[in-house]
């Protein structure tokens, strides 16, 4: 199988190990430049396509933070016509400190057991 000609290429006098190491050089540099182009254009583009989703995501958030401050003082406010405002206060904080320390110790055994090695049994 012949393999295919080039125009510049002279069969007479072919190019030294120099010259042929040098081109390799030379292709390597602009097939990386052109990686790299090609890197930070598709960076770009997904960076433009999650903008708009983290900015959501950072609204969601914000809201949630004012949710989680508004619904004890709801319970709390709900509560001191039947208790007073000291023991709705008091039951609103260990109402939500018990249920955030419940989900505390959720996540955390669940990610303990998603980090424990396996046993190769």
């Amino acid at each position: 199988m012949e393999s295919p000609e080039t125009p510049d290429m002279d069969h007479a006098n072919p190019p030294g190990l120099k010259a042929l190491a040098m081109q390799l050089a030379d292709d390597a540099k602009v097939f990386a430049l052109a990686e790299a182009e090609w890197i930070k254009a598709e960076a770009g583009e997904r960076a433009n396509i999650a903008k708009p989703a983290l900015i959501a995501i950072l609204v969601g958030l914000a809201l949630v933070f004012g949710v989680a401050t508004a619904v004890p003082v709801g319970v709390m406010l709900l509560l001191t016509p039947y208790i007073g405002p000291g023991w709705a206060l008091l039951a609103s904080v260990l109402l939500f400190v018990t249920m955030a320390s419940m989900l505390f110790l959720f996540g955390s055994q669940r990610i303990k057991a998603a980090f424990k090695p396996r046993s190769d049994a």
